[in-house]
Parts: structure tokens; sequence; C-alpha cells
């Protein structure tokens, strides 16, 4: 919910009135005081609270919409483990009513627990208007701004009190909603005071969204909002890096720079090396400009990826279609799953299921048996059985002798033998084969044996020899040393 804190442009009296308007009224404040105590009832109500406002979120964020989150391993890092003591001050922009809480509702992040939740400022015209959201609203970690109450408004010095106890406080520095797609609006100086005048300067983490304004759109019928969030929208969150603001630094060369023929509202000295009014300007505006360029570039950088994933899916459509012609009108079932095994290897199979599924459904069909080619069915073998489809290992009877044995003619396919053989080893060990026959019992265990008989002969070395582009495997009679020489072998393939 939005953050006060611009400047008001009254005199020094119309801003002492401003501050004394956001007073709490009597019948309120001591239910506002007294929920917001970490200790109330034990702090089982807050704990309640914060419970199933985490879990509505994740359901809303993970759940019934997609959510992609850039770089949110930084953002869990400073929530869990940032140094003891430090104070976080995360802002964002602001496109919905409920960016917070939904916007911390994404898989891998604590949401559920109140020990870790942020508190926020929450605008009072929305968040406090009577006694019941008042004490709803307090459980939940929000502290009430009133917008246009200036940066010296009562509340702003319970917001420093969680940052001297290191505590997270979320700001939305905007102020107020903008669901337009363009640059991020002036900042208000609230945030920029909290940083300068908090005991502990606190690390600053810049974070921008977009979907939110899809999910809880301002116009929706009868230009209302809806009652619910809506469903199947897509989410970006991006999170910045942190900032650190040399605050003393800033001081001193704020004592030189202030912002000229300014009306003097009467503010109260920051500190005991007091600053004036102008160059307490001065500094706010120069840390609000600072933090606006981070969260504008973080905004152009979600517009960029946004374009390039566009680009991405239509080229990826235009793949689909070159890619299901040439599945179509290859000829050779071995050009198929060459082509089949090049896109796996490329890592892109899961943009072309269908068109894989449908190849080798069709090859399967056919059958590949009939091609008494051993790189054929091996290649084969192990596309189909990825897919599930069921294929034996008779497929190999054809390169054996009568005696059951591979034949000697196969010396110059000793590797894909050796292939055939571990792959049908790898796919039994996953479990993805049932009643797959292990070593010496399967026709591709007969292969490893007949590795290991042949691996003395000279013609056998030599032809090892040319795949591996040097002697790898000696005279073994261990068939365990002879399955991971083979594997040596497989790796060191160019």
């Amino acid at each position: 919910m939005p953050q006060g804190g611009e400047i008001p442009a009254t005199d020094a009296a119309g801003w002492k009135a401003a501050i004394s308007a956001t007073r709490e009224k009597p019948a309120e404040a001591s239910v506002m005081r007294w929920a917001g105590k970490a200790d109330h009832l034990g702090g089982l109500p807050r704990a309640f609270v914060i419970m199933a406002v985490g879990a509505f979120a994740k359901v809303f964020t993970s759940l019934l919409n997609s959510t992609q989150v850039y770089n949110g391993e930084t953002l869990l890092r400073l929530v869990q483990s940032r140094s003891p003591g430090r104070p976080l001050i995360t802002v964002s922009n602001h496109m919905s009513t409920l960016d917070d809480p939904l916007m911390w509702g994404f898989r891998g992040f604590p949401t559920m627990n109140a020990q870790l939740a942020r508190w926020v400022l929450a605008a009072e015209d929305i968040c406090f208007r009577n006694a019941f959201y008042s004490y709803l609203f307090r459980l939940g970690k929000c502290i009430p701004i009133t917008r246009g109450g200036g940066i010296y408004q009562q509340h702003m010095n319970e917001a420093l009190e969680v940052l001297a106890s290191g505590g997270w406080l979320h700001t939305f520095p905007e102020g107020k909603i903008s669901q337009e797609n363009g640059p991020i609006r002036r900042l208000k100086w609230g945030t920029a005071s909290l940083i300068v005048r908090a005991p502990i300067t606190p690390l600053v983490l810049p974070i921008i969204h977009c979907g939110f304004d899809k999910v809880m759109p301002e116009k929706y019928m009868f230009d209302r909002r809806p009652l619910f969030p809506l469903i199947n929208k897509h989410i970006k969150v991006i999170v910045g890096e942190p900032l650190e603001f040399d605050v003393q630094s800033l001081r001193q060369k704020a004592k030189v720079m202030s912002l000229e023929n300014s009306q003097d509202l009467g503010w109260p000295k920051t500190s005991l090396d007091g600053l004036s009014e102008g160059s307490q300007r001065w500094l706010y505006a120069n840390i609000s400009d600072q933090l606006r360029e981070v969260m504008e570039k973080l905004r152009c950088f979600g517009s960029k990826v946004k374009r390039l994933k566009e680009l991405i899916e239509l080229r990826i459509r235009k793949l689909k279609y070159v890619l299901s012609q040439a599945l179509r009108d290859t000829t050779g079932i071995l050009q198929s799953l060459e082509l089949i095994d090049t896109i796996q290897h490329l890592g892109v199979s899961y943009h072309f299921q269908i068109e894989i599924n449908e190849a080798l459904t069709t090859i399967h069909d056919v059958g590949i048996e009939h091609t008494n080619d051993l790189h054929t069915i091996a290649l084969g073998f192990r596309l189909l059985r990825e897919q599930r489809l069921p294929i034996s290992a008779d497929v190999f009877n054809s390169f054996l002798d009568k005696e059951g044995e591979f034949k000697a003619s196969l010396i110059a396919n000793v590797k894909k033998l050796s292939q055939a053989y571990l792959e049908e080893k790898q796919w039994g060990i996953q479990g993805y084969v049932p009643n797959l026959p292990d070593g010496e019992e399967s026709v591709c265990g007969a292969a490893l044996g007949w590795s290991l008989r042949w691996s003395g002969d000279s013609t056998v070395r030599e032809a090892l020899r040319d795949h591996c582009g040097k002697s790898k495997i000696k005279e073994r009679s261990d068939p365990g040393a002879g399955h991971s020489a083979l594997k040596t072998i497989l790796r060191d393939q160019p």
C-alpha cells in the first residue's frame, strides 16, 4: 500500500496541522498500539494472521498464477541470513492494492514465518479505516502512513524503531498505485529520510515487478476492482542488488549543497550535527534520485527480458514448423533418430515434445529390427525406451552367431555395443525399465562380456585405439573393471 512522505506545499503552520491530523483517534489508538506489539497475546494472533495471509499469497502467486523471479536468492539471503542487527529496506514499484503480500508468495520464500515477515508502510485511508481493520493490519505488521502527512509524521518513528532493531521494512516510494506501463515515477522522500535517520544505515534492496496490474486491475468491471484476485496471469519479479549508502559522506556534501529558494517548513534537525532544512532536502532528493535510477534500470531490464522472451517464442514456433517438416520429410529411420538425438543433446527437446513423440511413435510402429544396422538399432533402442515405448532387447538377436555370441565381425562396432550396454544399465538402475535383465543375462550384458573376452586381442585394442586416440583397455578378467573401463572410453570420446 502506498507510502506517504512527499513534502506538503504548505507553510510551517500548515505542516504542523498536517502532523496533528495524523494522530490516531482516541477510540483506535489503544487498539493499534496493543495489536502492534510483538508480544500481544503471546504473539499467537500475529502468527495466525501472517500464516493465513502467507497461504493466501502462495495460492494466488504460485498456484493460480505463474510467477517468474529473477535473482530471488539475493532477497532470500538478505531476509534469512544478513548480518545480525543490520536493518533491511526493500523498495518496489506499486501496481495494485495486493502487491504486498502477493509479491512475497513465490516458491521458496518463507511467507508464513511471522519472525521473518516484513514490516510495511500502509496507507491509513485504506488499511486503517476502522478499529477492526486497524487491529487486523497491525497484526499483519503494517505501519499506518497518512498520505501528504510529511516525512516527520507520527508513525515514521515506529518505522525507525523497526530499523533500529535490525528489522526488515518494505516501502512503496512512488506513493501511489500506477498501472501504466511507463517509467518509475518521482519517488517520495519518506524512504530516503528513513535511510538517513536510521541509527544503523540499512541495506536497501530495489525490486521491480509486473503482472499484478492484471491480477488486481483498478478498473475491471463497472470500473471497479474485482472482489478476488484474477487467475491464469503471468507475474514477473526482478530483484536487484543491495545498495549501501555512505550516509556520512552524503551528509558532509549536503552541508555545502542545498536546495536554494525553498520555503522553510520548520523541519527538526536530523542529528546532533544538524543539517539545515535546505541540506536535508538536497540529501533526501539525492538518495531518492539514486533509488529511482536503479529501479528504472531494473524496469528496463524487465522490458528487455519480456521482448527477448517474445522473440524466442516466435523463433521456437518457426523452428517447430521446420522440425515437423524435417521429421516428416526424412526418408530414413536413422536420419530421424539422429535428428532427435541432436535436439536432445542441445537441451531444447522440451520445446518439441509433441513433434518428437509423433516421430518416435511412427518409428516404433514401423520397427527398427529390419534395418540390420547396429548403430540404428542401438540409437533407436535408447530413444524408444526413453519415450516409454515398449521395445525388446531381442532386436539385437540378428547380431548373434549360432552359439548366441556376438559375431567377431562386429569388432569395428565395439563402441556401439558398449553404448548399448551402458544405456541399458543406466535405464535399469534408474528404474525406468522394469524387469530389465542385468549383466551377462541381457543381450547388452553379453556385449560387455564379448568386449572383455576380446580385450586381449590386438585387433580389438586397435579398434579401441581408433575410437579413443590411445589404448584405454588392457587385458582384464574382472567384469566390474571392464564396466568401468568402458565408461572411461565413452566419456573420453571426442
